[in-house]
């Protein structure tokens, strides 16, 4: 065996949501090598490791991913041999050097839901990880022909906020974002929708009424939720910190107009005769606002 030290050991997550079943370390004189292990999300499952040496200071770790009661195993994210297989090789020490994995598994109601005969009939439905901090998100091929996030983006980036700095508002609702951190704050493959996009997805979903086929129904919202948008009312934040109109729902587009504004879409809570609670209405804020951000498939 080689003098260089190989330690593997399944570190403290530093993953929002991830945990760490436990590891165990291989060494001995000279360097060192971590093969670190996370599960997402907590409680979905744990990760059994057996080595191999493979001379040359290398180790071969094989990597089984058990789910708990509930739960199944959806895939690897890192450099293994399948990243899909419930059973992967990784190559840690010498010339692989240290590595990071991390076990993915979903709740089963969920994979149904996603999955299941009534969506994969119509393949509407899909679902992805947020790589940054490992958070799933439903999508969905809206009317307009686009793919759209059937949530709101709740990634936490510079120039974001949860309402009323409500860590549960920010489960529920998605995180609030200025302009410019909004135009960046989509995963990879995805961007922000701009003005003509909102504009086409309202005509494809009914035009005038798009406000409220839109919108979620009751109990989380007063809309139709026709073709599973599936809006919610996260409210917003001004310029000066306040936040406002938790019955409302405000999301930024990528279009500007000037320099300091730019346009965003709207939906209310207010009674049939207000327009915005029929129409998905526009309007031009201040960059320096809190709106919420759906992302759209390149």
């Amino acid at each position: 065996m080689s003098a260089k030290k190989l330690l593997l050991i399944m570190t403290a997550a530093i993953l929002a949501g991830c945990e760490t079943p436990s590891g165990w370390q291989d060494s001995n004189s000279g360097g060192t090598n971590t093969l670190t292990v996370h599960v997402y999300p907590a409680g979905g499952g744990l990760v059994d490791t057996v080595g191999s040496d493979n001379g040359s200071g290398t180790r071969n770790i094989r990597l089984t991913a058990v789910p708990d009661s509930g739960y199944e195993f959806l895939g690897w994210l890192g450099n293994v041999s399948s990243d899909s297989s419930d059973t992967t090789i990784v190559c840690v020490g010498g010339e692989c050097g240290s590595k990071t994995v991390t076990a993915i598994f979903v709740d089963k109601s969920f994979r149904v839901l996603i999955t299941g005969d009534i969506f994969n009939s119509i393949g509407r439905l899909g679902y992805l990880w947020d790589t940054r901090d490992f958070q799933m998100y439903v999508t969905i091929l809206m009317p307009d022909g686009k793919t759209w996030m059937m949530q709101n983006l709740n990634y936490n980036g510079t120039g974001s906020w949860c309402f009323d700095e409500s860590s549960a508002y920010c489960e529920t609702y998605g995180r609030l974002y200025n302009w410019d951190a909004a135009v960046k704050a989509c995963p990879s493959g995805w961007r922000l929708p701009t003005d003509q996009e909102w504009t086409e997805l309202g005509i494809s979903v009914g035009g005038n009424i798009a406000g409220r086929t839109l919108r979620s129904q009751p109990p989380d919202w007063n809309g139709t939720n026709d073709f599973l948008f599936t809006a919610l009312p996260a409210g917003g934040r001004d310029a000066a910190g306040n936040f406002f109109g938790h019955r409302d729902g405000y999301w930024w587009t990528a279009t500007e107009n000037g320099g300091d504004y730019a346009f965003t879409r709207e939906m209310t809570t207010g009674d049939d005769g207000y327009i915005c609670n029929s129409h998905l209405c526009k309007n031009s804020r201040g960059k320096e606002f809190g709106f919420s951000v759906r992302c759209i498939r390149n």
